[in-house]
């Protein structure tokens, strides 16, 4: 049995899918050993993750001038294909924020009417950058965003800087929004927000469905560990193997055997199966899902995602 363990269902049972490297832009130093990751899936939930969590300088270094000036030209140094247009559409692409808004419009009033529950009137947003995918529904009477960038929200919506601030506004609607990939500790903010909701409430949780394919088995052997931080500590030929990887994945959903495995900014890998029991346990009920294509006018943004609507316990 492995000493890893799932950060979301707490089991033991998990396997090890691959040896891999964190993004050398989000390290503080110059690649080396100390970014070398794993790629693992648990049996029990089948939630895909990383090994390696970020430390509290990368991830201040990450989020705390998020997709801005410096942000770009460190992913851009070491992913050329990263360009301007994908890093300033991401979450402010007109079409983009359009289509999610109307996608959890349709899929909270369907909810309302299949569970005969209370339509919201009060929604906190957690990581909701500037509250630009607040859905617009009547009832709704006041909206919030628990943001600790330094992003300034929209006109009509208040920022929250505590879990405190969150209590007192008693949301009946919370939306976690992509973030649970982004961290490690995706259960402790689930139960959070479970705390800070009253009896009835509704839980919004939206992941992109990114899985990564299985490598092939030679990824968990020790050699290529070795080959990973070999290739590692040379910018071109990461650059080189990451893009190739990329494509394979992207047009022939495999990765290729001489590719890397790549820890960028998503750590967690959901599907249904990882929501489905992990959130019952926690105390919601009528856990119902919903996939859909975000659109937009540029590719790379046009991604699928699951969303997931809950509501608490009585």
């Amino acid at each position: 049995m492995s000493q890893v363990r799932c950060n979301w269902c707490l089991s033991e049972d998990v396997v090890l899918r691959g040896h891999g490297a964190v993004a050398p832009w989000i390290l503080l130093a110059p690649p080396d050993e100390r970014g070398l990751t794993e790629l693992w899936e648990c049996q029990e939930c089948e939630l895909n993750f990383f090994s390696r969590g970020f430390s509290e300088a990368e991830l201040d270094l990450l989020y705390s001038e998020y997709r801005g000036p410096a942000y770009f030209r460190r992913r851009h140094h070491w992913e050329p294909w990263y360009t301007k247009e994908i890093n300033n559409g991401i979450g402010h692409n007109t079409e983009t924020v359009l289509h999610r808004r109307r996608h959890l419009e349709t899929f909270i009033n369907v909810y309302v009417e299949r569970y005969l529950v209370a339509p919201p009137t009060a929604v906190v947003d957690f990581g909701g950058d500037e509250g630009q995918f607040m859905p617009e529904i009547d009832t709704i009477q006041k909206c919030g965003v628990f943001e600790v960038s330094d992003s300034v929200p929209v006109t009509g919506v208040q920022k929250l800087a505590t879990w405190g601030e969150v209590a007192d506004f008693r949301p009946d609607l919370m939306m976690l929004c992509h973030v649970l990939e982004h961290t490690t500790e995706s259960r402790d903010i689930v139960g959070r927000a479970y705390d800070s909701l009253k009896i009835g409430a509704l839980l919004y949780i939206e992941v992109p469905l990114d899985r990564p394919p299985t490598p092939p088995k030679v990824f968990k052997t020790f050699a290529y560990r070795n080959f990973t931080k070999w290739v590692y500590r040379s910018r071109i030929f990461w650059i080189l193997l990451d893009f190739i990887t990329l494509v394979s994945k992207r047009y022939l959903k495999r990765v290729p055997v001489g590719g890397v495995i790549k820890q960028n900014e998503h750590v967690q890998f959901f599907d249904r199966r990882a929501f489905a029991n992990v959130l019952a346990k926690m105390g919601f009920v009528n856990v119902e899902f919903s996939e859909y294509v975000a659109s937009g006018t540029i590719p790379r943004l046009q991604t699928s995602a699951l969303g997931v609507l809950a509501m608490k316990a009585g």
